[in-house]
């Protein structure tokens, strides 16, 4: 089950384990050339999910792509009622946090999956191909 996200704008909130690498990831960003405004949409997606990874009682050595999902989809009180999808640019913003915290060795890479999985995600998809969209 997904928690609810919910926490006041502009109101600080334990984001958990994961926020005492925010400010190093922010730091990793400013050479790249990013601006100002992009290191602050960076370092907000990267504190929305380490507060929804701390809410939700998710360990860090539990965060891969299936995580990632439930994220993305989850219901944020944040929005004011309203339950966005996030953006994919938003997304890429948080797997870019997530990629930094791989690199710095504070989370597990992902688990490569086993080829039987990928062979039938590629038939699924293949099927709904030929349902969908008429291709064969």
């Amino acid at each position: 089950m997904t928690r609810i996200c919910w926490y006041p704008y502009r109101q600080p909130v334990n984001a958990g384990a994961l926020a005492l690498y925010i400010p190093s990831y922010v730091a990793h960003l400013a050479p790249l050339g990013h601006s100002p405004i992009a290191l602050h949409r960076d370092e907000h997606a990267a504190r929305h999910f380490a507060i929804w990874v701390h809410l939700s009682g998710i360990a860090t050595h539990e965060i891969y792509d299936a995580v990632l999902q439930r994220f993305a989809t989850h219901a944020c009180k944040k929005w004011r009622g309203r339950h966005p999808q996030l953006s994919p640019d938003y997304m890429a913003r948080v797997r870019s946090f997530v990629r930094f915290l791989v690199q710095a060795g504070t989370i597990p890479e992902a688990p490569v999956s086993a080829p039987d999985a990928i062979q039938k995600r590629i038939a699924e998809f293949q099927e709904w191909l030929k349902f969908r969209r008429a291709c064969s």
